[in-house]
């Protein structure tokens, strides 16, 4: 009777030790899963305020007058430099102001500090704004590109749907023999092979890269003149992510993006393509249009190069029907031979397919 005893006391020993066990490893399991669940939902943005820290301008005190830019919209003008004052007009983003006065020190406004500047506006609205909303024209190259040119590539990215202040940072961006570089600082540079910088300040906002002031692009005697580019991890022609103005005329690539390949539908002005390649000869001089659009520039309109369209190789990139029309997007290389003087530039356009021989 007493061994009996003892083995169900036993029996209930280990029992209750599996259980508790059981119950331990179930307890960690759930700890464990719910640390996996949080880390999931933690908001990726956490840091978002480090790096918008790090695009804080610094103080700068300037000489004045001088001009800036309104990084914002519907930004007040106030008769005094407080949030109380006067109401005398409204500024919105990328509008010019002249900077003609400055508070001796930073006030709080909207839970920031800054300082508030006298400005001018175009509507000869005399009046104060919050520094926040304000990008002071630069006097000179800001010492972080100092010493880079228009071969200082670097970084990568891959297309992501969340681009934030981090991924613009984190690499170059180029087009053409331009790139562009945006610092921690807030400060951008383009740089080309052939002419010196452009600089300035800028701002991401809802995937869009603001100038500050606007930065100007030159290609093929096209000048364009860029106050915003938007982010895009769709595959254009080069390859995705890229930075596209509005008409996506201008396009810059990641450093190291992910390439397009021979075959891929891409983007390109606008259109989708394929993308291919095939060399062969036009049948025409003097034409070439910027856009898949016989109403767009003829590029080669009283143009010296296009005279000679149809003595060089020309090479089809891409492919797209439009109404019923097959157009593509051609090149034309006339860096040699003629003229004497070494020979002259690339060409890249649209033409019809009734255009080749």
């Amino acid at each position: 009777m007493k061994k009996i005893l003892w083995i169900t006391i036993i029996v209930l020993a280990v029992s209750c030790s599996k259980n508790t066990e059981q119950n331990n490893k179930s307890t960690a399991i759930k700890t464990a899963e719910a640390e996996k669940i949080t880390m999931r939902e933690t908001p990726e943005t956490e840091t978002t305020d480090e790096k918008i820290t790090e695009h804080k301008k610094a103080d700068i005190i300037p000489v004045l007058p001088c001009g800036g830019y309104i990084n914002d919209d519907n930004l007040r003008i106030r008769g005094e430099p407080n949030t109380n004052a006067e109401i005398l007009g409204m500024l919105n983003l990328g509008d010019y102001v002249t900077v003609i006065d400055i508070t001796k020190e930073k006030t709080a406004a909207n839970n920031l500090e800054d300082y508030w500047y006298k400005i001018t506006a175009n509507e000869n609205i005399t009046g104060w704004i919050f520094g926040e909303y304000l990008e002071l024209m630069l006097s000179s190259i800001p010492d972080e590109f100092k010493g880079k040119n228009w071969n200082s590539y670097f970084g990568n990215l891959s297309p992501i749907e969340n681009f934030t202040l981090n991924d613009l940072q984190s690499c170059s961006w180029q087009r053409n023999g331009v790139i562009l570089i945006f610092s921690h600082e807030g400060n951008y540079a383009g740089m080309g092979r052939g002419h010196g910088y452009d600089y300035g300040r800028y701002a991401l906002k809802n995937n869009t890269v603001h100038f500050f002031p606007p930065i100007n692009i030159v290609r093929f005697a096209e000048k364009y003149t860029i106050s915003s580019l938007h982010y895009s991890n769709e595959l254009y022609y080069s390859g995705a992510p890229v930075l596209v103005n509005d008409d996506e005329t201008v396009v810059f690539y990641a450093h190291n993006l992910n390439n397009a390949k021979v075959g891929e539908i891409v983007k390109l002005h606008q259109h989708y393509c394929e993308k291919i390649w095939e060399e062969g000869k036009v049948n025409t001089n003097g034409v070439l249009y910027s856009l898949p659009d016989m109403s767009s520039k003829n590029m080669f309109q009283d143009n010296y190069y296009g005279r000679k369209a149809t003595e060089k190789v020309a090479v089809k990139h891409a492919k797209t029907t439009i109404d019923d029309v097959v157009w593509y997007y051609t090149s034309f290389d006339f860096t040699s031979g003629d003229p004497i003087d070494g020979g002259g530039p690339f060409y890249d356009g649209w033409l019809p397919e009734n255009y080749f021989e």
